[in-house]
C-alpha cells in the first residue's frame, strides 16, 4: 500500500517534531506499506531509509495554503496514493484518494482570543473543511478527541487518540562536561527556572514573568530565568513585563534554538515552568521530566493525561500558587527528588515507537474499510 504522509516541516514547534519523529519510526516497521513523504524540507527526511521523499518547495510562509490545497493533490494523483495522512489539521478539498488527518488541538476554537484574527479565520477554517473530508481523524490525548466529538460533531468511532512520544535525546545528561560547555555557551552561571516552547498567549508566559518576580522578591532566589522558544504572536508586552516588574538582568528571552540544545537546557534548568491554559499533549512537559527535571504545571486540559502524578500542580493564572511551587520544590530536596524520580518512569510510558506501531495499524484498518 502506497500512503503518502503530508509533512509541512518549515516551521518549529510541535507538528514538526510529532511529523519528523513518527515518520522516522514508521520507516523502522516491518510490514508492507511504502511511505511517500510530502514535504517542503527533504533534507529532513534524506537520512531516513525506506522512504521515498518528494519535496514540494515553499518559498514563503503566505503560500501554505497553496502547498496544501494545490500542491499535494497534484503529487498525490503522480505518486498514485492509496492513502494520504495529512500530519496537521489540513485536508485537500480535491483530494484522489482516502484521507486522514492528525487534529493536535482545538485551541483556535476554544481559546480563539489567543490568536490573531487571520490565524482564527485559517485555522478554524482548514480545521472545519478538514473534518468533513477525513476519512478518518486521529489526535493526540483523549482530551483532545473529547474536543473533537463535542465540538466538531464527529462520530466518536471516526476518532482515536495516538500519544505523542519522547525522543532518545531527551535524557538525563550525566557528563558534567558537557553541561559546562553548554551553560559556558549562554553565559549561564546561575541555577536557572526554564519556560521553553513558542511564546503565544495560552502558554501564560506572562505569569511565569510574574511569578519569578514574586520568588524574586519574596524568596530571594539567585535563579535567573530562561524563556526559550521562537517568538510567537500577541507577545509584544513580555519585554515590557520584564522591565516593570525590575527583573532586566535575570531575565533571559533566547529566541528560537537549535533542536539540539534544547534537552541540555531541560537538564540544567533547576525547575521546568509551563502554567498553560491549554495543551493539545504538552510534549514539553514531557521531555522536561525525561531530563530529570521537576515540573509545575497545569491541571486543565490534556496535561494530566502527561503528567500523572509526576508534577506540581497549579492554577493556570495563580501568581502566587505558581511562585509558591517553585518555592516548595526549592526548598523541599525530598520533595524535589520525589518529583525527579516519578518523571522519569512517567516518560518513559511514551515513546515514538509505540506511536508509529499504533498508527501503522491505522493505516492497514482505513483501507480495509
Amino acid at each position: 500500500m502506497r500512503i503518502a504522509i503530508g509533512a509541512l516541516v518549515g516551521s518549529t514547534g510541535g507538528p514538526r517534531t510529532y511529523a519528523y519523529h513518527l515518520i522516522e519510526k514508521l520507516a523502522q516497521l516491518d510490514n508492507d506499506h511504502k511511505y511517500i513523504v510530502l514535504t517542503d524540507r527533504a533534507g529532513m527526511f534524506a537520512h531516513m531509509e525506506r522512504l521515498e521523499v518528494v519535496e514540494l518547495p515553499l518559498r514563503f510562509r503566505s503560500l501554505v495554503p497553496f502547498w496544501e490545497y494545490i500542491c499535494v493533490p497534484i503529487a498525490l494523483r503522480r505518486i498514485h496514493a492509496d492513502l494520504y495522512h495529512n500530519t496537521r489539521a489540513v485536508l485537500p478539498w480535491l483530494c484522489p484518494c482516502p484521507a486522514i488527518m492528525t487534529i493536535h488541538d482545538l485551541a483556535p476554537f476554544v481559546f480563539p482570543d489567543t490568536f490573531t484574527k487571520r490565524q482564527q479565520l485559517y485555522l478554524r477554517g482548514t480545521t472545519k473543511s478538514g473534518v468533513r473530508r477525513a476519512s478518518f481523524i486521529l489526535t493526540v490525548s483523549e482530551h483532545s478527541r473529547n474536543d473533537i466529538i463535542d465540538r466538531m460533531g464527529v462520530a466518536p468511532n471516526m476518532v482515536h487518540t495516538v500519544y505523542n512520544g519522547v525522543t532518545e535525546q531527551f535524557h538525563k545528561i550525566e557528563n558534567q562536561a558537557r553541561l559546562t560547555v553548554f551553560r559556558t555557551k549562554y553565559n549561564i552561571d546561575t541555577p536557572i527556572l526554564l519556560c521553553l516552547g513558542t511564546i503565544q498567549p495560552r502558554k501564560n508566559v506572562d505569569i511565569v514573568i510574574r511569578s519569578f518576580a514574586r520568588l524574586k522578591r519574596q524568596y530571594r532566589i539567585p535563579h535567573h530565568l530562561f524563556i526559550v522558544g521562537r517568538e510567537g504572536w500577541l507577545t509584544h508586552d513580555l519585554e515590557n513585563l520584564v522591565l516593570q516588574e525590575g527583573l532586566r538582568d535575570s531575565v533571559v528571552f533566547t529566541g528560537a534554538v537549535p533542536d539540539e540544545d534544547v534537552p541540555l537546557f531541560c537538564n540544567i534548568a533547576d525547575i521546568f515552568l509551563s502554567p498553560s491554559s491549554y495543551e493539545g499533549f504538552g510534549l514539553n512537559i514531557l521531555e522536561a521530566m525525561a531530563c530529570g527535571t521537576p515540573v509545575v504545571t497545569t491541571g486543565v486540559s490534556s496535561i494530566p493525561e502527561v503528567t500523572g502524578d509526576a508534577a506540581l500542580i497549579v492554577h493556570p493564572r495563580d501568581v502566587p500558587g505558581t511562585a509558591d511551587a517553585v518555592a516548595r520544590l526549592i526548598q523541599d530536596t525530598d520533595m524535589k527528588a520525589r518529583c525527579i524520580e516519578k518523571g522519569l518512569i512517567r516518560a518513559k510510558q511514551f515513546t515514538w515507537a509505540a506511536a508509529a506501531e499504533k498508527i501503522a495499524a491505522v493505516y492497514t484498518e482505513q483501507m480495509n474499510v
